[in-house]
């Protein structure tokens, strides 16, 4: 085995373990995003009815875009925290973010969603939601008619 050959299974490695977000007694691990995951957190956005025009524009107010949109934040986190087929069920995705609420601040939301963008290789909050929106135009949108 060639070094490159160590360095990429090295680097695997590293991201396969995710970052450990340390919770009371527990903890919360995130791990970079499986497709299949992707696909559902663009799904979750789509169903809040998030649009690119809610993030454009001088007013922006992270805040109050934060308030309103917590719920689905909590559901991405959980999402990316659960990131397995046999793991990601409505139930259980439901179960964690419950539990998300009921135990984080605003600020380890915030936090942890950071950790969800960092791991996607994506380091603003605005351009995460924005991936999120092409991501949702890429996987689930009827392809477009004519040449």
């Amino acid at each position: 085995m060639d070094a490159n050959d160590v360095r990429a299974r090295a680097a695997e490695t590293i991201l396969d373990r995710g970052v450990r977000y340390k919770l009371g007694e527990g903890d919360i691990t995130i791990r970079p995003l499986r497709y299949g995951t992707a696909l559902m957190i663009a799904g979750r956005v789509a169903e809040a009815g998030l649009t690119e025009a809610e993030m454009q524009g001088e007013d922006f107010d992270i805040f109050a875009f934060f308030f309103k949109r917590a719920e689905v934040m909590l559901d991405c986190v959980a999402m990316a925290e659960l990131n397995s087929r046999d793991r990601l069920t409505p139930e259980a995705v439901t179960e964690r973010t419950a539990f998300y609420r009921d135990s984080l601040t605003a600020f380890q939301v915030h936090e942890l969603f950071v950790h969800v963008l960092a791991l996607s290789g994506i380091r603003d909050f605005t351009n995460t939601i924005r991936s999120a929106f092409l991501m949702m135009k890429a996987t689930l949108s009827p392809k477009e008619q004519g040449s």
